[in-house]
């Protein structure tokens, strides 16, 4: 190969030639499938598109959601068989984590948080996937005030 010529890439060619609606459909179609993949495409868009305070305050649920059901089959795994390996416990705390930070930033809506909490609290009760610490943190995360954490307490 000559110096400096770059290598053809068909699916670059395509989305080259592709309509903005096809492209689109594309991206809905690959989100709907993967939870990283929306994060992924949320993150990214978010780079790069101007949001009002609503659109943020809903991407930011929403890339909540999308790493929760990432790491909710690990989680559940980990809660069947009273724990998980190393490597998995550290993914799954990293993306608990994540979930934590983003709640910090005070921009996920409470319906977003509430749905959140009820996935949070049966493993919390159920103690059995060796990470209280990191889910009472998430859970304690999805209140933004005392109040607000009592009466989530309360109706579960």
């Amino acid at each position: 190969m000559a110096k400096g010529k770059k290598t053809a890439d068909p699916l670059n060619d395509l989305l080259g030639a592709a309509k903005p609606e096809i492209l689109k459909n594309l991206v809905v179609h690959l989100s709907l499938f993967s939870p990283e993949m929306r994060r992924e495409c949320f993150d990214y868009l978010k780079q790069y598109v101007k949001l009002t305070a609503e659109q943020e305050i809903s991407s930011e649920g929403e890339i909540v959601m999308a790493l929760w059901w990432e790491l909710y089959p690990d989680l559940e795994d980990m809660d069947t068989y009273g724990g998980g390996d190393e490597d998995t416990e550290y993914h799954v705390v990293g993306l608990i984590d994540d979930i934590r930070k983003k709640l910090a930033g005070k921009k996920v809506d409470e319906e977003t948080r509430r749905e959140l909490l009820e996935q949070v609290i049966p493993f919390i009760k159920s103690g059995n996937a060796g990470l209280d610490d990191p889910l009472y943190d998430l859970a304690h995360a999805t209140c933004y005030s005392d109040e607000d954490w009592q009466g989530r307490l309360i109706a579960s």
